[in-house]
C-alpha cells in the first residue's frame, strides 16, 4: 500500500464551519441581536418603571403618556425584531443539521486511525445484513432510531451503530406515557470466508441469555478467562482448538485496558460476529444518533464539538476493531 498521509481534521471542520457560516449567514441575512435587545430591555423595564411611579411622574403632565407610548412602542419594536432574530436563528440552525457533511468527517477520521485501509464509508439507518439480526437484541419494545456506520475493512464488511429504543412502562393518571428508555452500541462484521468451524458465544456475565439448540458451555484451559467469560459452543472441540491460550491471554489484556470498549456479548457464527459494544471514549444518550449535528450556534463551540463527537466515536470503532483482531480472524 502506498504511503498513508493523515489529513488534519480539525483544520478541516474548521474552515468548513468558517465558510459554511459565512455564507449562511449572508443568505438568511442574520441581524445583530444587541439593538433589538435593548430596545426590549428599555420597553419592559422602562414600563414597568413608569407605571409603578405613576403618582410621581404626574408632574409631566400630557408628556407622560407620550413617553410612556413610546416606551412601550420601543419594546414592541425590539419584540418584534427578537422574533425575526430567532426566526432566522432557528432556520440557520436547521439549515447547518441538513447540510453539514459528518459522514466526510468521519470517513477522514477513520482512515486516519486505520493509515487509509477503511474503505466504502457510508452512514446509514441499517446495518448490513448478516446471520445475525440486530432487532433480535434491542432491548426496547420499540425502536426510536438507528444509526450505522458501514464501511469495507480488508474486503470485510462491517457495520457499527447505536440503536434507541424504549418500553412502555405505565400511563400516569393524567394520561402521561413513561417509558423506559435504551441505548445500545452494537458492531456486526460479515466475511467473505469462515471465521469459526463452529458457533462460539461469548458472555461477559454470569449466563446466557441467548442459547442456540445444542450449545454447551466450555471449560477452557485459563482459569482466568473462564472467571472472566462465559463461553458456550456445540463443540468444545472446535471451540478450545479457537480459542488458544495465546488467543485467551491476548483478550484478557484486551479486557483489562480500561482505554478499550467493553464487549457485553459476542456471538460468532461461521462468516459472522456480532456483539454489543460499552462505549469508552463517548457517551450515547437516550436519541443518540451518529450523524447528528452536535450542540452550538458559533464557529468555534460547533467545529470544536464536530471533532470531539467524530473523534471519540471513531476511537471506540477502532477500539471494537482491535478486539475483532485479536480474535484473530483476519487473514495473514
Amino acid at each position: 500500500m502506498e504511503d498513508f498521509e493523515k489529513v488534519d481534521l480539525k483544520k478541516v471542520i474548521e474552515e468548513d464551519c468558517k465558510e459554511y457560516f459565512k455564507n449562511t449567514k449572508k443568505e438568511l441575512k442574520i441581524p445583530n441581536p444587541v439593538l433589538p435587545y435593548i430596545l426590549f430591555g428599555i420597553g419592559f423595564f422602562g414600563t414597568i418603571i413608569f407605571i409603578a411611579l405613576a403618582e410621581d411622574l404626574k408632574s409631566l403632565g400630557y408628556l407622560y403618556p407620550i413617553i410612556l407610548s413610546l416606551i412601550i412602542l420601543s419594546g414592541v419594536i425590539g419584540a418584534i425584531f427578537l422574533s425575526i432574530y430567532y426566526s432566522k436563528k432557528k432556520k440557520f440552525r436547521n439549515s447547518l443539521k441538513e447540510n453539514f457533511n459528518m459522514v466526510k468527517y468521519f470517513n477522514i477520521e477513520l482512515s486516519n486511525i486505520t493509515q487509509g485501509y477503511i474503505k466504502n464509508m457510508r452512514i446509514a439507518d441499517t446495518y448490513k445484513l448478516g446471520i445475525f439480526k440486530v432487532e433480535a437484541f434491542v432491548k426496547g419494545v420499540e425502536t426510536t432510531g438507528a444509526s450505522f456506520v458501514n464501511f469495507n475493512l480488508e474486503d470485510q464488511g462491517f457495520s457499527y451503530g447505536v440503536v434507541n429504543s424504549r418500553t412502555l412502562v405505565t400511563v400516569s393518571k393524567n394520561n402521561q406515557r413513561i417509558y423506559n428508555y435504551y441505548t445500545q452500541t452494537f458492531m456486526v462484521a460479515n466475511f467473505e470466508y469462515d471465521v469459526v468451524e463452529a458457533p462460539i458465544n461469548f458472555y461477559y456475565s454470569k449466563s446466557p441469555f441467548f442459547k442456540e439448540k445444542g450449545i454447551e458451555k466450555i471449560e477452557l484451559e485459563s482459569n482466568d478467562f473462564n472467571k472472566q467469560t462465559n463461553v458456550y459452543s456445540t463443540n468444545q472441540i472446535l471451540s478450545r482448538k479457537f480459542l488458544s491460550p495465546k488467543k485467551m491471554n491476548n483478550l484478557l489484556d484486551f479486557n483489562k485496558n480500561k482505554d478499550q470498549v467493553g464487549v457485553k456479548y459476542l456471538f460468532m457464527d461461521r462468516n459472522s460476529i456480532f456483539m454489543e459494544v460499552l462505549n469508552r471514549a463517548i457517551v450515547h444518550k437516550d436519541t443518540y444518533i451518529i450523524w447528528e449535528l452536535p450542540p452550538g450556534n458559533n464557529i468555534k463551540t460547533i467545529s470544536n464539538e464536530i471533532y470531539k463527537k467524530v473523534t471519540s466515536e471513531s476511537k471506540d470503532i477502532f477500539s471494537t476493531l482491535k478486539y475483532i483482531q485479536t480474535l484473530e480472524v483476519f487473514p495473514d
